[in-house]
């Protein structure tokens, strides 16, 4: 992707009608289809985790790690806090 465009979609998760539908519905499947949690945080991946919003949206609940090929979403997805890997 064009290195110009991690900043326009770091901004748009955050706002976007789309990005936020899409981050109800994987909270709910997980919520449906995960076991019930325990008293540690389980785990999830997110693999193509781009800008790090989904990853921001699923600390709330979980311990996830993100994987992305790309140097510069795993840059942007650091300005969010959430812990994303090459």
């Amino acid at each position: 992707m064009r290195e110009e465009l991690y900043a326009e979609i770091f901004a748009m998760e955050q706002e976007h009608w789309w990005f936020a539908a899409r981050h109800q519905i994987v909270l709910h499947l997980l919520e449906r289809y995960l076991p019930p949690p325990t008293e540690h945080r389980q785990k999830v991946a997110d693999l193509g985790c781009g800008c790090g919003m989904m990853l921001q949206r699923l600390s709330e609940k979980y311990d996830p790690v993100g994987l992305d090929g790309s140097s510069h979403a795993i840059e942007f997805a650091s300005h969010r806090g959430v812990k994303a890997k090459l």
